[in-house]
């Protein structure tokens, strides 16, 4: 499967709306025969197609987060509200933890999607850079 155009209703529960988000397919030139293909888009507009397609990746996958959070407090509270009379009321504080929990346990990966969408060769020489420039600096202590 082409990791540049997934399906993403394939990892989303039924009850999720039905959408499929597409990305458009990235060729390089190549040589064919002696001749060159053309490329469907320039160096800086693939970099910008990457990071959206990263940052879509962490936005959708916050999303998914936020839905199954809001569902294990439904199915908390609900469980809660069957077990006593108003077992909804007084267990809601322990309830929202639960869904809460369920929310960053599912969102945790975020930081990681926008983590790869900023490690670029330019950043990465940039930190190089600073980091020498660092240790040149005569420490005082």
């Amino acid at each position: 499967m082409d990791p540049l155009s997934t399906d993403v209703t394939a990892s989303v529960p039924d009850e999720m709306p039905d959408f499929v988000v597409r990305h458009p397919i990235i060729r390089t030139a190549k040589r064919d025969g002696g001749r060159k293909r053309t490329r469907t888009s320039s160096r800086g507009s693939r970099r910008l197609t990457e990071i959206d397609q990263r940052a879509s990746k962490a936005t959708r996958r916050l999303a998914r987060a936020a839905y199954r959070g809001v569902n294990t407090y439904i199915k908390h509270r609900d469980e809660s509200k069957a077990q006593r009379r108003d077992g909804a009321v007084v267990d809601f504080v322990e309830n929202i933890s639960y869904g809460g929990s369920k929310t960053v346990a599912v969102a945790a990966p975020v930081l990681h999607d926008i983590g790869e969408a900023l490690n670029t060769r330019r950043l990465r020489r940039q930190i190089r850079n600073f980091a020498r420039n660092f240790a040149r600096l005569p420490l005082v202590g």
